[in-house]
């Protein structure tokens, strides 16, 4: 299936090698399926190349790329690269500082994801951010949150 074309199938091999399941495993494997399967907009393994780009794992580490894969993946409603690419942007690594954009990114993963340990991390974050912000910057990332969370359902419906 992955040889087919398949991105699920593709990205499936991609954590195959990435975790060494049934098989050896390869960064450079895993690299490479997960760049088939992002290709054709698979946000898992879109996600799945941040990580491999903010680790250095089979590549060279590179904040940029890590944070541009994780943007794709979180513009598809990823919640785990959304709270990633948040951090990115809190910390400016790989992108300019933006606490806005992070908190965005951060409230979003918070309600986005799929079980309650993974929400009060989330959530933890993007209230640590809060504390940070001036009420103009929060009112601003709420605008912005509202929008996406908009926006989203239109594409995705």
């Amino acid at each position: 299936s992955a040889e087919q074309g398949l991105a699920p199938a593709q990205f499936s091999l991609g954590t195959m090698y990435h975790q060494a399941k049934g098989v050896p495993q390869s960064f450079t494997q895993a690299i490479q399926w997960y760049r088939k399967a992002a290709a054709q907009g698979d946000a898992n393994a879109q996600y799945q190349l941040g990580v491999m780009f903010r680790n250095g794992e089979g590549v060279t580490r590179d904040d940029a790329e890590s944070a541009k894969w994780y943007g794709r993946a979180a513009e598809q409603g990823h919640a785990g690269a959304q709270f990633s690419l948040g951090l990115c942007l809190r910390d400016g690594q790989g992108v300019s500082q933006d606490l806005v954009k992070a908190h965005v990114w951060l409230a979003l993963a918070a309600t986005r994801a799929s079980d309650e340990s993974q929400r009060a991390t989330y959530a933890a974050a993007r209230d640590a951010l809060e504390a940070r912000m001036t009420s103009e910057q929060l009112s601003a990332a709420r605008q912005r949150q509202r929008w996406w969370v908009e926006s989203f359902d239109r594409r995705t419906k």
